[in-house]
């Protein structure tokens, strides 16, 4: 959606990407615990995610999600017509394989 690279939202022009910085992890036989820091238009904000591991035939399967405040980040577009909520979840699925 075109209107999401806008000033609006992602303002993509500006900020062509979004990343997570890796700082530390640690993982145990059911889960991976990430810590690092997630930045959006230029705003960065540190954030963990528990992942759960799966694996199976020699391969990892990551899921986990999380959730940001979007007006954090600065994306306070608003609109009556189709409301937004502020808190956006993020779901991730990750595979590692050999």
């Amino acid at each position: 959606d075109e209107h999401l690279r806008d000033p609006d939202f992602f303002a993509a022009s500006q900020f062509p990407t979004a990343t997570y910085v890796l700082k530390s992890i640690t993982s145990d036989e059911n889960s991976v615990t990430t810590d690092g820091t997630i930045t959006i238009r230029g705003t960065s904000r540190p954030l963990q995610i528990v992942f759960k591991k799966q694996q199976s035939a020699g391969n990892i399967r990551l899921n986990g999600s999380f959730s940001i405040n979007r007006k954090s980040f600065g994306i306070s577009y608003d609109s009556m017509m189709n409301p937004i909520d502020d808190n956006v979840r993020i779901n991730l699925s990750i595979l590692l394989t050999k």
